[in-house]
């Protein structure tokens, strides 16, 4: 039997950092996932080291693997434990996801299903992007505890492009997400498919070397595997939404993309290549508004660098729904 430790904090290196790494216990017979160390905790982590451990446990079945060292009366395990993680990895610890609506600064743990959007569309008559959009806009509500367009707005808008990425692209039923309002009074999002990835599905369209090139053409305005030609179409595809993201944490605060083997973090002027280990993809987003600036603005100017940079044979006009912010 072995013990894999997990880090202190459960920030993004640290989670990318594990998650390459765990793979390296498959030989053994039986092996732990010891928390007893966690103390601080960021979403994009928790999503992370989350679904590296349930890859894990699922390839292992039989094998008796299990945890240890969640404790009551600590912080940082009872707040997953509350929002829904150990539950998530099929832990029979805490609350299961979405048993709770939410806290003052918090998302827990929140999975979205194809399944329930669709029943939501057969109800309401209303499209696939509209029901996203009311539910990103739910969502945008409990990380703020706002009902205020101008703070809800930008949140909404974030979770909005990403999760029609998953269901547009990822070729998979669900996706999960997880937000808090940081103490500096920064946002950061993260959401997280275990889909076929950004290289495969681009590579309908495209060609690549490997995943980081796949990632880096994906962060480029006006690309994607199936643009739309129909300029009626509120929802039509035009390949912005990634573009659009990454502009805004890069200037903003972080934006970090996880693909396959390779990660992307740009943070200002800065793009780092990072190796990582996830069948799927996840986004980090981590925005701090600088006071007086309107992100509606702020996206339309973006907007229009892209589309006067988007590259031949890319779309060279971001989509109504792309412009649509709130």
């Amino acid at each position: 039997m072995s013990t894999i430790t997990l880090p202190v904090s459960l920030d993004a290196s640290s989670a990318l950092e594990f998650a390459s790494n765990i793979s390296a216990h498959a030989p053994e017979l039986r092996v732990i996932i010891d928390f007893a160390e966690i103390r601080s905790i960021e979403p994009f982590g928790l999503l992370y080291v989350g679904a590296a451990i349930r890859a894990f446990f699922r390839e292992r079945v039989g094998r008796g693997d299990g945890v240890q060292g969640v404790r009551a009366g600590e912080p940082a395990h009872e707040y997953l434990a509350h929002i829904g993680f150990f539950q998530w990895l099929g832990v029979q610890v805490g609350k299961s996801p979405g048993a709770v609506a939410g806290g003052a600064t918090w998302l827990p743990v929140t999975t979205l299903t194809r399944a329930e959007l669709d029943k939501r569309v057969a109800e309401t008559g209303k499209q696939l992007g509209d029901v996203i959009q009311q539910e990103c806009e739910h969502l945008a509500r409990v990380v703020t505890q706002s009902n205020q367009l101008k703070a809800t707005a930008p949140v909404a808008y974030c979770l909005r492009e990403v999760v029609r990425n998953v269901f547009e692209h990822a070729e998979t039923d669900r996706c999960v997400l997880c937000a808090q309002k940081c103490e500096d009074g920064a946002i950061e999002l993260a959401v997280l498919d275990q889909g076929r990835g950004i290289r495969r599905s681009l590579e309908e369209q495209f060609q690549f070397t490997g995943d980081a090139e796949a990632l880096r053409n994906a962060l480029h305005p006006g690309v994607s595997r199936s643009l739309s030609t129909d300029p009626g179409n509120p929802w039509g595809n035009s390949g912005f939404g990634l573009y659009v993201l990454s502009e805004l944490g890069r200037e903003l605060g972080v934006f970090r993309v996880v693909s396959g083997q390779a990660a992307l973090r740009l943070t200002g002027s800065e793009t780092h290549e990072e190796s990582a280990a996830l069948c799927g993809t996840a986004i980090q987003l981590r925005l701090r508004r600088p006071k007086g600036v309107n992100l509606a603005n702020y996206i339309e100017a973006i907007i229009a660098r892209g589309e006067s940079v988007s590259a031949s044979g890319a779309s060279s006009r971001a989509s109504k729904s792309t412009r649509n912010f709130a």
